[in-house]
């Protein structure tokens, strides 16, 4: 019976550290950890987030990588809650960033306004396209509001 109670502490060990997901593990963390800065004019954004869309040319389903930007300008590519590094798949993506207006604390809220130009908002506008390698990645996000 104990060595049964042991094989049983065993799995579900494995069972925790792989996930408990009906998806193989390769589709939930990739070898292509994302990491950057956003700046507009030069300075750190404080909020909003970033998002990786992969220009595929395959019929594989590769899914995009949303991040936070941090309150020091730094983002990561995170798992669903942004919690952990969780990555993306190696390949080109377009990169959007968006980013509101914040209201002073205990404000009502106004009509929502971007605190960034449009452009790069918006996948076919955006200027930012990236190859992401296997292994590590650091990208800058250097935006402007002088921009045309």
């Amino acid at each position: 019976m104990k060595r049964l109670g042991r094989w049983i502490s065993v799995g579900l060990s494995w069972m925790v550290a792989m996930g408990c997901s009906n998806q193989p593990a390769s589709s939930t963390i990739h070898e292509s950890l994302v990491r950057g800065v956003v700046t507009l004019n030069g300075r750190p954004l404080s909020h909003g987030t970033v998002t990786f869309l992969p220009q595929q040319t395959t019929s594989e389903r590769i899914d995009p990588g949303i991040a936070r930007i941090e309150p020091d300008g730094s983002f990561w590519i995170g798992n669903a809650n942004l919690s952990k590094p969780a990555g993306v798949k190696p390949g080109k993506y377009r990169v959007t960033v968006l980013v509101m207006d914040r209201r002073p604390e205990g404000e009502p809220a106004p009509p929502a306004h971007l605190a960034i130009p449009e452009k790069y908002t918006d996948e076919s506008t955006t200027p930012f396209e990236f190859d992401v390698v296997k292994g590590q990645n650091r990208f800058r996000l250097d935006m402007s509001s002088h921009d045309p």
